[in-house]
């Protein structure tokens, strides 16, 4: 008899392709919204905020959330960064 997590994934994963017309939908208002900037839907930009949520678009003034496209490695890796010493002594 399968286990619990068993369904839990089934269903996990029967919520996502239901959500992908509504995904689809909200990512087209979001991507409008961002271009306007939000003026022009002031309703909508009070529920966002209210919400927590605020639409994020893929450009280099953003905030890097889509890592594996625009960095070549880990940012976590060691990496030797020639500066000034400021250690005096």
């Amino acid at each position: 008899m399968p286990n619990k997590f068993f369904y839990r994934s089934k269903v996990r994963r029967l919520i996502d392709l239901i959500a992908i017309p509504l995904t689809w939908a909200g990512a087209i208002l979001f991507r409008y919204f961002r271009r306007n900037n939000g003026f022009k839907m002031p309703l909508t930009k009070k529920i966002l905020f209210k919400k927590g949520v605020f639409p994020v678009i893929d450009h280099y003034e953003e905030p890097l959330f889509n890592t594996k496209r625009h960095l070549g490695r880990s940012l976590r890796q060691e990496r030797n960064l020639p500066g000034i010493n400021w250690n005096i002594g």
